[in-house]
């Protein structure tokens, strides 16, 4: 019996770029689902159980920053978050990185050839 694939919802407000993690990433071995904000996103947490969130802080409705809060809030502390962001501020960063769900921290442009082994390795570090 196989493994199941690793579950990856990802979350960005840029269409084309979910369109393209979506296709790209489920071709490397993960099923993949997407969310246009970070409100969306929660709505699906309960349908779609990820095993690592890929994240965008600058979003409508409900930013990354508001997301992690919620995750917080309800308790929701054992999937493993990388943040990818075209924001920067070191204090916010320095904050982020201290919350317990939050693995990893990039900056866009994402690569696609750095965005894959940092998902796998994050996820060989939370998986059991």
């Amino acid at each position: 019996m196989t493994a199941p694939l690793p579950r990856l919802l990802v979350v960005d407000d840029n269409t084309d770029l979910l369109e393209f993690f979506q296709l790209a990433i489920a071709r490397e071995g993960f099923e993949v689902s997407v969310a246009e904000d970070g409100a969306k996103a929660l709505g699906m947490l309960s349908s779609f159980k990820p095993d690592i969130i890929l994240l965008d802080l600058m979003m409508p409705v409900l930013d990354g920053f508001q997301f992690i809060d919620r995750l917080k809030a309800e308790r929701i502390l054992d999937i493993p978050v990388v943040i990818m962001t075209g924001y920067w501020e070191e204090g916010r960063e320095r904050q982020l990185r201290q919350e317990p769900m939050v693995a990893e921290f990039l900056r866009k442009p994402v690569k696609l050839n750095e965005l894959l082994p940092l998902l796998r390795a994050v996820l060989a570090k939370h998986r059991p």
